[in-house]
């Protein structure tokens, strides 16, 4: 299993039953599930063998999905988060959604032969393929995302060239952006975040985890 999945996948859970607000019964104890979650990455990184920059990096993507996630949908939900943002507590700034691409922009401009970067781009990555926009959510920015798309894909593409027999990935039920161009990019980035046995099953893995961890929240179960 691949190390980005193990250090990640607890984090995007908590994104996915936030992209779902209605189906949240009690926003508070989600919160303090993504605060022990989020506390919980950075050593997760460090453990999988991450540098302190890389492993920063990694949970600031993180915060700044959950946070944007969170707001997205006016509601119960978005009230409570944007007096407890996430980026606020763990980076004392509210600007993730510009500066998530400013670590991106560092993370492409990476060599080629940086297992590392690439493995954090890959988070990056996994980011705006779930729906992540951040200062390029208006629509007068939607040629400059696209740009920013062909980039990553770009920077990524020789990975998947050296998987053998890539299967393709299964077809996600989660809503996805409807401003994105460039959707073969995105398979193939979330493609690449795991390992060729994880590609088929991500989605299901993903709503299956997503779907315990409901069911542990509601029980008060962390």
């Amino acid at each position: 299993m691949h190390r980005i999945y193990e250090v990640t996948r607890v984090c995007f859970d908590h994104a996915l039953l936030l992209q779902q607000p209605e189906g949240v019964t009690d926003v508070a104890t989600l919160h303090r599930s993504a605060v022990d979650q989020v506390e919980a990455t950075e050593a997760a990184a460090r453990k999988a063998g991450f540098g302190a920059e890389n492993a920063r990096l990694i949970k600031y993507a993180l915060v700044a999905f959950i946070d944007e996630v969170a707001q997205a949908t006016p509601g119960p939900v978005a009230d409570f988060w944007v007096d407890h943002l996430l980026q606020r507590d763990y980076f004392n700034e509210v600007r993730a959604g510009e500066n998530f691409f400013v670590h991106l922009e560092k993370l492409l401009g990476a060599r080629r032969d940086d297992e590392d970067a690439l493995d954090v781009l890959q988070v990056y990555a996994t980011c705006l393929f779930l729906g992540f926009r951040g200062k390029y959510v208006a629509r007068s920015n939607e040629r400059g995302f696209d740009e920013l798309c062909r980039r990553v894909g770009d920077k990524l593409k020789d990975r998947l060239a050296l998987e053998d027999g890539l299967p393709p990935p299964a077809e996600a039920e989660w809503k996805r952006p409807g401003r994105t161009s460039n959707l073969a990019v995105w398979i193939g980035a979330i493609a690449l975040l795991f390992s060729v046995a994880l590609l088929c099953g991500y989605e299901s893995e993903l709503s299956e985890d997503a779907e315990a961890l409901a069911g542990r929240l509601q029980e008060g179960v962390p």
